[in-house]
């Protein structure tokens, strides 16, 4: 719990890349609340090159987000567009072809579908 809330803190009040190096680390966290506040850190200070480390991370855990998280989630994404769609590719293909059917009562699923759309169908982020 103080891990949660002291990464929404850092979030809120941001931080400056030094201290992006201490944090980093906790995208391979398996608290998904976590792995959002630092991504959304990480998305605004972080070199690019780590962008696709940070996107891997947010679609890793999301079938741990909440609704509220979800749509943070996507909109972050969404935001990352030609990268995150390639990530979000090469991850539907993968379940695919490990025989994983879509099944879009789960956040991963429905994150995966907004971002290889290229958009959030006007803000709805339940079920289809």
């Amino acid at each position: 719990w103080r891990c949660r809330a002291t990464m929404k803190l850092l979030h809120e009040l941001g931080v400056s890349e030094h201290e992006w190096r201490k944090i980093h680390a906790f995208l391979f966290e398996d608290d998904a609340e976590i792995v959002l506040h630092v991504a959304q850190i990480g998305i605004g200070i972080a070199p690019s090159s780590e962008h696709p480390a940070i996107i891997q991370a947010l679609l890793r855990v999301a079938d741990r987000f909440n609704g509220f998280q979800e749509e943070e989630a996507t909109e972050l994404l969404l935001a990352n567009g030609p990268i995150a769609r390639i990530i979000a590719c090469s991850i539907e293909q993968a379940r695919l072809n490990q025989g994983e059917e879509p099944r879009w009562n789960r956040p991963s699923w429905r994150v995966l579908r907004h971002v290889l759309e290229g958009k959030a169908e006007g803000g709805h982020y339940g079920a289809a």
